[in-house]
């Protein structure tokens, strides 16, 4: 009898996994990430599809950053489009959105109606606790990277303290989990692991069970989104305020711990624990406006071995962006505004007119395009093969466009393949050059 032969457990775990994968695709909410709300905007492969999901929906917009004046632009034009083509509703959510950029979300898509802002009022008492909640205890690090503290870093773990350390680039990530000897739990978690293992990682980074999270998690700023995670102590390399304020509040998330720092004497009033900013990146930050970045920390070195308030943050973010954009920005942001493929949406409305997108997300090189690994290749085609196409997707990666020097078209699909990049479950994409033990990133 051929049942004899079949693997019903192969089977009920393929079941289950599909189950899985259906209600990510078919649940009523959905999670997305500004690139894929800009696919269909900018007419991307699969655009047509993605609009059955967009007549009379409800958008909520959590948390996206103003530093991207490019992205920004974009998303605005795109929540103007949606708006006025399908009936769709936005609500801007966030505790950081500087008043310059307030003005413009109701100028542009509220039609300058200041009746759509809610704002939390000083005056209320409820509204007041929120402002005035201390979480953490700031301490700057000027002249230094995370390289310098990772002797604090490991006597804070060995008296068993759990620590975020977030860096602001994947290769920086990388070498600081290779070089740091820790013999507790450790974890990676950045953009440049496929969608199949970052699944894998977040599901054990917030375990409902604290005790089997990592004591290290070594991050980029992949961390910021949507994660319940509650860390101890934080070392954070300096980015701009909206950032890092995101970033904040993956350490003491509750505000119920109070933590001492064990190298200075400091007297606490609340329930704080320490974050350590770190001035100076292990990598180079292209992406980040040199202004920003450096008015960021001058606001915050002000505010040195205090326990932060939310008020404290949110007028340092406006202090940031007292001026707005600058001139570079302002043009950036215009241009994303105004981009010819979203504003002219309907008058190009032909099914199966792709456009490469892609192209107009990465023109000054600095965005992140997503690629096949040379090394999944083959597993690629097979999950292909077998019409398993979801989980074939889940093994693409993002990179920055410059990283992947070597692209070609992958047989089947729009997909593009990283000849010069290879991939590892537990360290992410690296150049195929290198090795896990000796690459230099």
């Amino acid at each position: 009898d051929s049942n004899f032969d079949k693997d019903y457990e192969k089977i009920e775990q393929e079941a289950w996994k599909r189950k899985s994968l259906s209600a990510e695709l078919f649940y009523p909410v959905k999670v997305a990430t500004l690139h894929q709300i800009l696919k269909t905007s900018l007419k991307g492969k699969g655009w047509e599809l993605a609009l059955y999901d967009y007549k009379n929906a409800l958008f909520i917009i959590d948390e996206f950053h103003t530093y991207d004046a490019l992205l920004t632009g974009m998303l605005l034009a795109s929540i103007k489009l949606f708006r006025r083509l399908f009936d769709a509703k936005f609500f801007f959510m966030s505790a950081t959105i500087p008043d310059f950029m307030l003005r413009l979300i109701v100028d542009e898509i509220f039609d300058g109606n200041d009746n759509a802002l809610i704002r939390p009022d000083k005056i209320k008492e409820d509204d007041r606790a929120i402002m005035d909640r201390r979480r953490h205890q700031l301490y700057c690090k000027p002249n230094q990277t995370i390289d310098d503290n990772t002797g604090l870093i490991k006597s804070y773990l060995e008296q068993s303290f759990s620590v975020l350390i977030i860096v602001n680039n994947v290769k920086a990530a990388q070498n600081l989990f290779e070089e740091i000897n820790f013999d507790g739990t450790v974890q990676l978690l950045h953009s440049g692991f496929n969608r199949e293992d970052r699944t894998k990682i977040e599901q054990l980074i917030t375990n409902k069970e604290v005790f089997k999270r990592p004591q290290l998690l070594i991050a980029t700023q992949a961390v910021e989104v949507s994660l319940d995670i509650d860390y101890d102590i934080a070392f954070i390399e300096n980015a701009p305020i909206d950032a890092l304020i995101q970033r904040f509040g993956r350490v003491n998330r509750a505000g119920k711990k109070q933590i001492a720092p064990i190298d200075i004497t400091v007297h606490l009033s609340n329930n704080t624990v320490p974050v350590y900013l770190i001035e100076y990146s292990i990598d180079k930050t292209p992406f980040y406006d040199e202004t920003v970045l450096s008015t960021t920390w001058s606001e915050l070195i002000k505010l040195n071995t205090t326990e932060l308030s939310e008020d404290d943050l949110v007028n340092v973010c406006n202090e940031v962006y007292k001026n707005g954009y600058n001139e570079s920005q302002a043009e950036n942001f215009k241009n994303g505004l105004n981009h010819p493929v979203i504003i002219n949406f309907e008058k190009d409305w032909i099914a199966g007119n792709w456009k490469d997108w892609i192209e107009d997300i990465i023109e000054n090189k600095n965005k992140k395009i997503e690629i096949l690994c040379s090394n999944l290749r083959e597993e690629y085609l097979k999950r292909i093969d077998e019409k398993r196409f979801i989980e074939a997707n889940q093994l693409l990666v993002q990179v920055y466009f410059y990283e992947a020097t070597s692209l070609s078209q992958i047989e089947y699909g729009n997909v593009l393949c990283a000849n010069d990049l290879t991939y590892d479950s537990k360290i992410g994409y690296f150049k195929k050059q290198d090795s896990f033990d000796d690459r230099s990133l």
